[in-house]
């Protein structure tokens, strides 16, 4: 071979390696890691219709609320939320208030009711059928009476009492402030103070009375809500991007989504891009540039919402089975000529990492 092509090559071949070194050096070399899943995420303005069944069973409700034909996601979300605490805590409360029904003496009486006055459901829905006028306080404010448990105002909660059980102060109220709503609970604390059993026992009887019919509808609303909410909801992965390379990277908007279930075969979806502003996802139509030695927290957010994904039932069963891996694959563009690069995020636990009721929306 002619020593002039031997040269020619072996400097081909040098500047390919050189080349070649340079873009190793050069490659993004990003940390990629999901820091929570959320399979809840709604765009809250989003309008669905509801069923004329669900609207029936809710027409009769005065805490879980009431639903037009067509309300927003929003919406749906509130009242499942009301649903879903008047079937969780409801029946706790029921107990206690029967075991304060059946005291036998004064004393055990008001021990068990300064119990029940310590669980916050009980508060606040009793504080809520005052408000409402779905109790009557039948007690006759006595002027010589003695007081038998002491009330104090508080300032906190924009107005408050102290009811002083013996040896257990309890806190009640909120907003006593406004007139109506204080007028709406003081004959009740006057039953209390002067310790009328009678009284107290009626109220608490028609309580029973009126959150049994609202328990009951919880029953029936709450997992369908929870279906409609679900077929509406889209899971958001919130990401820690670090790029511990020495030029700047360019994450771009379209990603995937790839869940691996021992169950069944891989799960695939799209996803897109957004940003976390003071704790908000925000949707963005640009791409985010991270700086060499910078990071960003973002999210990705899946393109349809469950019931237009074809394996949407798949995807959420094995959401709440919580068994399978889930991992985002991502492009990134850097400096050289190779500038487009994938990269894939480290495994994550395909599960909720945070409360239903938690979960933020999408404006």
């Amino acid at each position: 071979m002619p020593i002039e092509l031997t040269i020619a090559i072996i400097g081909i071949v040098a500047a390919i390696l050189g080349y070649a070194f340079r873009e190793f050096r050069n490659r993004a070399r990003p940390f990629f890691h999901i820091t929570k899943v959320d399979g809840t995420i709604i765009r809250k303005s989003d309008r669905v219709p509801v069923t004329e069944e669900i609207r029936k069973n809710l027409e009769t409700s005065f805490y879980i609320g009431n639903l037009s034909p067509s309300p927003e996601l929003g919406v749906i979300g509130t009242t499942w939320n009301s649903a879903d605490d008047v079937k969780q805590y409801w029946p706790d409360v029921e107990n206690k208030i029967r075991e304060t029904l059946t005291a036998a003496s004064g004393e055990n009486f008001i021990t068990r009711l300064s119990e029940a006055f310590n669980m916050r459901f009980f508060e606040k829905m009793l504080l809520t059928c005052l408000v409402v006028d779905k109790i009557t306080v039948n007690h006759k404010l006595t002027s010589d009476a003695p007081e038998v448990i002491p009330i104090y105002d508080e300032e906190e909660y924009e107005g408050s009492v102290w009811i002083c059980f013996p040896e257990r102060a309890r806190q009640f109220g909120n907003h006593f402030k406004v007139p109506a709503i204080r007028a709406k609970c003081q004959p009740f604390l006057n039953a209390i103070q002067q310790f009328d059993k009678d009284a107290i026992i009626s109220v608490l009887n028609c309580f029973l009375a009126v959150m049994h019919r609202e328990y009951q509808t919880a029953l029936r609303v709450e997992q369908p809500l929870h279906d409609i909410r679900n077929e509406n909801s889209r899971w958001v992965f919130y990401a820690y991007f670090a790029n511990l390379g020495s030029y700047p990277v360019i994450i771009h908007r379209d990603a995937r989504l790839v869940v691996q279930d021992p169950a069944s075969k891989p799960f695939k979806e799209g996803c897109y891009l957004a940003v976390l502003k003071e704790d908000s996802i925000c949707d963005t139509d640009t791409p985010v540039v991270v700086k060499p030695g910078d990071d960003a927290s973002i999210c990705f957010i899946t393109n349809n919402i469950q019931k237009e994904m074809p394996l949407g039932t798949a995807i959420r069963e094995s959401y709440n089975r919580g068994q399978a891996y889930c991992r985002i694959h991502i492009k990134v563009t850097k400096i050289g000529l190779l500038k487009t690069q994938g990269v894939w995020s480290s495994k994550a636990v395909f599960r909720s990492s945070i409360k239903q009721k938690d979960a933020p929306g999408v404006g």
